[in-house]
C-alpha cells in the first residue's frame, strides 16, 4: 500500500512530490507541473535536496527529461534504469483465434499467483514490486480482462489488458524466467490482443522498456510503433 507523503511547493522543492511504498520501503518522487524552463541542473538539484531531506534510504524518480536524467545520473548512488516507450497500432489488431490451451481468465483468488508471477518475472525480489492485496485492489478494475498461463508446471505467465474509453492497453506480459524462451509471452499477448478486437478503439498502446530487445520485436511484428517516450526512470540508494 502506498502512504502519501507529498511535499508541496516551498521554494526549496517546487512542486516535488512523493509517496514511499510501506512494504518496500522505497520513495516514488516526481515533480508535478515542472516548468520545462527551469535548467536541468538546477532541477537535478532540486531532487537531489529532496532525498537528502526526506531521509529516503532509496527511492525511485520519474523524470520526463531525459537532460534533467542525465544531470541526476552523474551524482553518486542513481543509476538510469531506462526509458519507456510507448508503442501503437490502429485497431484491429488482426490476430484471429490465438492459442489459449493452458490459459484461463484470473479472478480474485489469482492475487498471490500473479503477484508472484510480476516479482519472479520482474527479477526485483519478492514483495519489491506488487503484493497480493495491491493486486487485489488495482488489477480487477471495470474493464480489465487479466490471465494466467501454466505449462504444467503451475502458473508461470500473467496478461493483462485494459478496454479504456478510445484506446485498447496492453499492461501487462509476464513470465517467469524458468518459462521463458518458449513462445508464452507472445501466446499471451496475442490472447490479449483478440480480447482487445472485441471493442472498438481508435488505436491498441502499450509501454515497454528502451532496452527490451525482444519485446520490441514482438511488439513490432505485430503492427506497433513507437509514438513518444513516456519517462525516464531513476533508481537512487543513499550512499
Amino acid at each position: 500500500m502506498m502512504s502519501s507523503i507529498n511535499v508541496e511547493g516551498d521554494g526549496s522543492h517546487p512542486g516535488i512530490k512523493s509517496n514511499r511504498n510501506e512494504v518496500t520501503g522505497w520513495l516514488g518522487v516526481w515533480w508535478e507541473g515542472r516548468d520545462e524552463a527551469v535548467p536541468a541542473e538546477e532541477a537535478a538539484e532540486a531532487y537531489l535536496r529532496f532525498l537528502r531531506e526526506s531521509g529516503a534510504p532509496a527511492a525511485v524518480i520519474g523524470e520526463d527529461s531525459s537532460a534533467v536524467a542525465s544531470v541526476l545520473a552523474e551524482f553518486p548512488g542513481f543509476k538510469v534504469a531506462g526509458e519507456r516507450w510507448e508503442y501503437a497500432r490502429p485497431w484491429p489488431s488482426g490476430i484471429v483465434g490465438p492459442d489459449r490451451a493452458g490459459v484461463q481468465v484470473a479472478a480474485h483468488a489469482d492475487a498471490e499467483a500473479i503477484a508472484r508471477i510480476l516479482n519472479e518475472g520482474l527479477q526485483l525480489g519478492e514483495g519489491w514490486f506488487n503484493t497480493a492485496e495491491e493486486i487485489r485492489e488495482e488489477m480487477f478494475e471495470p474493464g480489465r480482462y487479466n490471465i494466467l498461463a501454466g505449462a504444467g508446471e503451475g502458473d508461470v505467465g500473467f496478461g493483462s489488458a485494459t478496454h479504456s474509453g478510445r484506446n485498447g492497453v496492453v499492461n501487462w506480459v509476464c513470465v517467469v524466467p524458468k518459462a521463458q524462451g518458449r513462445g508464452l509471452g507472445k501466446r499471451i499477448f496475442e490472447i490479449l490482443l483478440a480480447e482487445l478486437d472485441t471493442v472498438p478503439h481508435e488505436r491498441l498502446t502499450l509501454e515497454v522498456e528502451s532496452d527490451n530487445a525482444t519485446a520490441i520485436r514482438l511488439y513490432e511484428r505485430h503492427g506497433f510503433n513507437r509514438s513518444s517516450r513516456t519517462n525516464t526512470t531513476l533508481k537512487y540508494t543513499a550512499q
